[in-house]
């Protein structure tokens, strides 16, 4: 990610609800459409969760038998 994406995603985390599941579409809103690769950029942010950058983020994994897209939920 970006130093911009970076700053964005911190933005956007901040934003959501406490102790709510929600997948990167629900968290970028009406920004998911500016995306231009979804599922790089998924990747991306899940490297970046892996490295520490979103320690107010806590990673649920994927939904069984779901569309595979990683759910987080924010803790404070």
């Amino acid at each position: 990610m970006s130093p911009q994406e970076l700053k964005n995603a911190k933005k956007l985390i901040s934003a959501m609800p406490l102790n709510q599941l929600m997948e990167l579409k629900e968290i970028y809103g009406l920004n998911w459409s500016n995306i231009s690769s979804p599922t790089t950029f998924g990747k991306d942010f899940k490297a970046e969760y892996d490295n520490g950058s979103f320690p107010n983020l806590s990673s649920h994994g994927v939904k069984i038998n779901g569309n595979n897209h990683q759910r987080y939920e924010r803790i404070r």
